[in-house]
């Protein structure tokens, strides 16, 4: 017998329930059983899996894009990580707002067409941090931050401002994946974004 993965039992957490609930009136279906909503037809674009909304928790809340990048299985394997990103003080508008910025960078990153895809997938959490970051002027966003933000969306603008330092950075720094893991990137985005943003 197969042992189920840790993060498929964890998908029965009331959290999980309440987040799906939550996003669904909103445009949004939280993908607690897998492919339940791509089965009912919904556009992949507005299916959020819980795997990629830990990495988006992770790279915004906890301000670790590097580990989002890096690991993103371990995420919810790890009860520590875990406890982490799915508190009962994040307040459900929290993960929605993170959840649609996530899914705005991704989008963002398609549409342009300018980079290849494994430069997307590098890169994609650290543009998802920094656009974060400058649209709360903050270095630290915290549930609290971004509770209070009036409007969920990031603008095109806002999403190429972040792509265009981020890729400069990953450039830089050798442009692989090597650097999307290590820790120098983050700390050039944090020194980048304390200039251009005075955060």
């Amino acid at each position: 017998q197969t042992p189920i993965p840790k993060s498929s039992l964890r998908a029965t957490d009331n959290i999980h329930r309440n987040i799906e609930n939550y996003f669904k009136p909103r445009g949004l279906y939280y993908d607690r059983r897998k492919n339940f909503y791509k089965n009912e037809g919904k556009k992949p674009t507005e299916i959020i899996s819980i795997p990629f909304l830990s990495q988006c928790l992770m790279t915004v809340l906890l301000q670790q894009p590097d580990s989002a990048r890096a690991r993103p299985s371990t995420l919810l394997e790890d009860d520590d990580s875990y406890n982490k990103l799915f508190h009962e003080n994040t307040s459900l508008s929290t993960y929605f707002t993170i959840a649609t910025w996530g899914r705005e960078v991704e989008e963002r990153l398609k549409e342009v067409k300018k980079y290849e895809t494994t430069e997307c997938s590098d890169i994609k959490f650290y543009v998802l941090y920094y656009a974060a970051c400058a649209k709360i002027s903050n270095l630290y966003p915290s549930n609290k931050k971004i509770e209070e933000i009036a409007s969920v969306d990031l603008l095109d603008s806002d999403i190429d401002s972040a792509i265009s330092v981020c890729y400069d950075i990953y450039k830089e720094l050798g442009g692989n994946d090597k650097v999307a893991k290590g820790s120098e990137y983050l700390e050039k985005i944090k020194e980048k974004l304390k200039m251009m943003h005075r955060l």
